[in-house]
């Protein structure tokens, strides 16, 4: 495997990464409101969002599709350039709302019924004000409809090999799935929710040794393309 190298910096806080079918790496910036195309000569603003652009993913058509979260990052802080949380589409650079009304959506995939899916963790990654997170579904041209309530800060979302199966990760403690007789909305599918915990280690003597929780991010069902930089 080869060493990894950095290719760009001053990103800002960057999620959402998505290589498109022309070729590109582009990625989210929540605290820049901005899409950035990442190449092997730095990085480039390719659409002003507004707010904080969260999870992001590319239609068949080329249009990207962000789940705005209206500005929210890290344990709480805002973005400068504030922006009403939902849906956005961007072609072109243009970008405009699918879907508004909702509190801080944050990841987004496609499912096989070529609806868009996404998470709404409904607030800042703090656990003074975590309330149930949400999954929704949309067609591109039509409203968002709520799937499942679960687990704190619902975040990553994917579907895996059972395409009926939705995974999205949580900041809960108990991994837990959502049935069709759970289901706000009955549906084909069924909504998991997990929890993924990460090891922080220092040498055994250390004092310092422990192990914390951490918010799960994205979620990926099959290997990434790669593409060379």
């Amino acid at each position: 495997m080869a060493p990894a190298r950095v290719i760009a910096t001053d990103l800002g806080f960057a999620e959402g990464p998505v290589w498109t079918a022309d070729g590109r790496l582009l990625v989210t910036s929540i605290s820049h409101s901005v899409i950035y195309h990442v190449d092997a000569d730095g990085s480039h603003v390719v659409a002003e969002t507004g707010g904080g652009p969260n999870g992001m993913t590319e239609g068949a058509d080329g249009t990207l599709y962000v789940t705005q979260n209206g500005g929210i990052y890290g344990m709480g802080d805002r973005s400068l350039n504030q922006a009403p949380p939902g849906i956005q589409a961007i072609t072109g650079g243009a970008v405009r709302y699918l879907a508004q009304g909702l509190d801080a959506p944050n990841d987004c995939c496609f499912g096989p019924d070529g609806r868009l899916y996404f998470t709404d963790p409904r607030g800042p990654a703090q656990p003074s004000s975590l309330r149930p997170g949400r999954v929704y579904a949309m067609p591109v041209d039509g409203q968002p409809t709520l799937l499942a309530e679960g687990p704190a800060f619902a975040n990553g979302i994917a579907f895996g090999p059972d395409a009926s199966r939705i995974h999205a990760g949580t900041a809960d403690a108990d991994p837990c799935a959502l049935g069709r007789e759970n289901l706000q909305h009955p549906l084909d599918v069924v909504v998991s929710f997990g929890v993924v915990w990460q090891a922080i280690a220092q040498p055994a003597a250390s004092p310092n040794r422990k192990t914390e929780m951490v918010f799960p991010s994205c979620l990926a069902s099959e290997p990434a393309r790669r593409r060379p930089l």
